[in-house]
Formats: C-alpha cells, structure tokens, sequence
C-alpha cells in the first residue's frame, strides 16, 4: 500500500465534505427543463443556470460585497427580491415577486440576462425550492 494513499484519501474526503457544505437557498424550473439555483456558503453566494447543476451551462460564485441584492421591496400587491450576478458585459438577476395580500401568498420568479445594460432574454421559472428571501445577508 502507498504512504501516501491513506492522505490522499483523507484530503479528497476534505474536498468532497467542503463542496456540499454550500446550503441551496432557491431553485426554480424554466419550461425548457433547465434549473436556476442560487447556493450559499457564508458570504459566497453560487449563481448555476443548466439541465443539470452538478454540470451547469453557467457557473458564477461571488461574495455578498460583490452582488447587488434587493430584498422585501413592496411593489403594488407583490414583495419583491432580486439578486443580481455580473460577469463581465453579462449579467444575470434572478427575480422574485411574492403576492402578499393573498391568502396563499403564492410567488412567480424569472431571470433576467442583460448584456451592457440591456435586457437580451427573460426566462420565467417555477420555484422548486427554497426563496429569494432565505437569502442570508448578514455577512456583509
């Protein structure tokens, strides 16, 4: 047996524990079978648009500092929430609208792409999991 084998084993049981220490705190569904989820791990926030989030099409992990995040704006009937990631000419809200004076208080999300500022696509989505509001913003 290698000397080196039993740390080898150890430092990828490290790795593996250290990639799923991230908390999913939104996932929703597009019509086209593709998820958006936003994972939180401390002040790191985790951005994946894909068919299938442990291979995403996009991938964008940026600190608290670094996002522009809204929460619990009342607009008209909603409370809304947005989280914002950019990436160069990019950039990629994902939108939040929560009905707060029904009584289910059910809630409608989409994503935004903008290139340069400008809208190039909208993506509605069904929520699966989890909220805009879960996110946790006390790390800034």
């Amino acid at each position: 047996m290698n000397k080196l084998m039993p740390f080898t084993i150890v430092f990828w049981g490290m790795l593996t524990i250290n990639v799923y220490a991230q908390d999913m705190v939104f996932k929703c569904s597009t019509p086209n079978n593709k998820e958006i989820s936003l994972y939180q791990d401390g002040d790191i926030l985790t951005y994946r648009f894909g068919k299938d989030s442990s291979k995403p099409d996009i991938e964008i992990k940026r600190s608290l500092q670094r996002l522009n995040i809204t929460q619990e704006i009342p607009v008209g009937t909603g409370l809304n929430s947005t989280v914002e990631f950019k990436n160069g000419i990019y950039s990629y809200t994902v939108n939040e609208s929560l009905n707060r004076v029904s009584e289910e208080h059910e809630s409608t999300a989409w994503l935004d792409v903008k290139k340069n500022g400008d809208i190039i696509s909208s993506v509605d989505c069904n929520i699966d999991n989890g909220s805009l509001f879960d996110i946790n913003t006390n790390y800034k």
